[in-house]
């Protein structure tokens, strides 16, 4: 889908609402994504072998781009990039922006993408928010937000507005704003490797809900402590996933998350096909999320047997089993660590399942199917 606008320049749209393509002031830049990140642009038909730029993340926080085999290094707080540095550490470039966005200083080497992690559009002057576009001079979206209000939050009736008008404690990088939550993005996974939020959900991804018993859970708090247990024994041998996930010592990596992460059994959604829920946390200094809590939906399959489900399009899974529950809480451990960017719609759920599935397939296959 393209979107032309008034600015001189058009739009184009996936089929996951990801900006692909741009064309403004006689340029044309294409767009490749990995989930929701930004990993390679390509100039006025650059060759496939030589991107204009590439970009280098850790986990959900972007370090540095590469441009013109020069790499540029940013160093952000949750409003700006505030300082650019080269690969020696000298100063490139610094800025600043007021809470809502609008510029407050630059100096030296500039960067587009400025207002929290938005890319600034310099045809318009606005911000692409990922799911909408920000105009920064006005403190608002120019569309409403995906996420419908909650009259027991009044400020997230005003679907327009950032971040609750509380851009000092929240930041929102996906354009999209949980009613009610102390941050702003909520994530899911689901049977097939990931759901969106419930108020998003694709009501086709299963629809045998109606055919299922509620099974006889027992002791789930023992099972989960069992789960734990064997994901940290499964990730002390599987190197691939132990990378993947983010490893960097069991003191702050993925097995401080596995072994520490609440996890709770809560009425979610009504859909079946939402196995879980992952609430993260993140400081208004940061993109990495500083903790995490997991709700397994009770409506789900999480404990019930009989179906047979894909995740991430590569493993066949039987749900209610060791091995199906095993993929659901490594998707969800995945954006504990910030190492997966959220489930924004369908396609890119199905893009971060499809990740911890490469990586992962010998920590989850460890565990039973049956």
């Amino acid at each position: 889908m393209t979107r032309p606008v008034d600015t001189g320049g058009a739009y184009t749209y996936d089929g996951n609402n990801l900006r692909v393509k741009k064309v403004a002031g006689g340029a044309t830049t294409v767009y490749i994504f990995s989930g929701s990140k930004v990993i390679a642009e390509y100039d006025n038909g650059a060759a496939p072998a030589s991107p204009s730029r590439e970009y280098i993340y850790s986990g959900a926080a972007l370090l540095a781009k590469i441009e013109g085999g020069a790499s540029i290094y940013y160093h952000p707080d949750h409003l700006s990039n505030r300082v650019l540095t080269d690969s020696s550490g000298n100063t490139l470039g610094q800025r600043g922006h007021y809470p809502f966005g609008d510029t407050w200083y630059e100096s030296g080497t500039t960067t587009k993408l400025q207002f929290t992690s938005y890319e600034r559009d310099s045809e318009s002057t606005n911000d692409y928010a990922m799911m909408r576009s920000y105009i920064n001079r006005f403190g608002r979206f120019s569309s409403p937000d995906l996420l419908a209000g909650s009259l027991g939050n009044p400020q997230s009736l005003n679907r327009y507005a950032y971040v609750f008008n509380d851009p000092i404690n929240l930041f929102d990088p996906f354009g999209l704003c949980a009613p009610g939550a102390d941050q702003c993005v909520t994530v899911t996974a689901d049977a097939n490797g990931g759901a969106p939020a419930p108020n998003l959900a694709d009501p086709t991804i299963i629809t045998a809900s109606a055919q299922l018993i509620s099974p006889n859970r027992g002791n789930t708090s023992g099972q989960i402590s069992q789960l734990r247990n064997s994901l940290i024994n499964g990730l002390l041998n599987d190197p691939d996933c132990l990378s993947f996930l983010g490893g960097r010592g069991a003191g702050s990596g993925p097995l401080n998350v596995v072994e520490n992460t609440p996890i709770d059994i809560q009425h979610v959604a009504n859909d079946s096909g939402v196995q879980a829920v992952t609430s993260v946390d993140r400081s208004p200094a940061s993109t990495v999320p500083t903790g995490a809590q997991i709700h397994i939906n009770d409506s789900g399959l999480f404990f019930v047997p009989g179906l047979q489900v894909s995740f991430g399009g590569q493993l066949t899974l039987n749900t209610g089993t060791p091995r199906f529950q095993a993929a659901v809480l490594l998707h969800e451990f995945g954006h504990a660590t910030g190492i997966l960017g959220p489930d924004i719609n369908a396609g890119v759920n199905q893009q971060n399942s499809a990740a911890v599935a490469d990586h992962c397939k010998k920590t989850i296959q460890s565990f039973s199917n049956k």
